[in-house]
């Protein structure tokens, strides 16, 4: 655990602790605002792709998730703090079926299977992740309302940003 008091050295402070498929989460509170700061190349590069994800799989991929599935995908793209070198494959997820396949499609071929959430409070080694990164799409940010007697119930999805839930419930009263 390293305690980081500003935010602006937060990247430089943590990334020589970093090493290939570490993960980082960063706890805070309030609003959280992306920082753009500077990126630095990836040190693995797309035709470095033995590992992980093979001929097989990444086969199997595009067989069941087409246009959803990119590999050697920038993790940096789906970050808030806009850094992290490739993932090996990154994947869309469009319902919890998919989720499912998706899980044991890793599980037989003994591939890691990372989930990324919005991306936010998320750190990413430059050098990538060896494995699938799984983001959950549009379909996992629905809010549905249920009015009751004694007030109002709300089902939010898995993916749904939290500040579209407190203006939505905000805004609701």
């Amino acid at each position: 655990m390293t305690y980081v008091p500003q935010r602006d050295d937060l990247v430089e402070s943590v990334k020589p602790l970093l090493r290939q498929g570490d993960l980082v989460i960063v706890l805070g509170a309030g609003t959280f605002t992306p920082w753009r700061g500077s990126r630095s190349r990836p040190r693995r590069q797309s035709g470095d792709m033995d590992g992980a994800v093979g001929t097989d799989l990444a086969l199997q991929l595009r067989e069941s998730f087409a246009e959803r599935v990119r590999f050697h995908e920038p993790l940096a793209r789906h970050t808030s703090f806009c850094i992290g070198g490739p993932a090996d494959a990154w994947v869309e997820v469009a319902s919890a079926a998919e989720i499912a396949l998706l899980h044991e499609l890793a599980r037989m071929n003994g591939v890691t299977l990372l989930p990324l959430g919005g991306g936010t409070n998320v750190l990413v080694s430059d050098r990538g992740v060896r494995g699938i990164v799984m983001q959950l799409g549009p379909a996992f940010r629905a809010l549905e309302w249920f009015p009751n007697g004694s007030g109002t119930r709300v089902r939010a999805g898995a993916a749904v940003r939290l500040t579209k839930l407190v203006e939505q419930a905000a805004a609701r009263g």
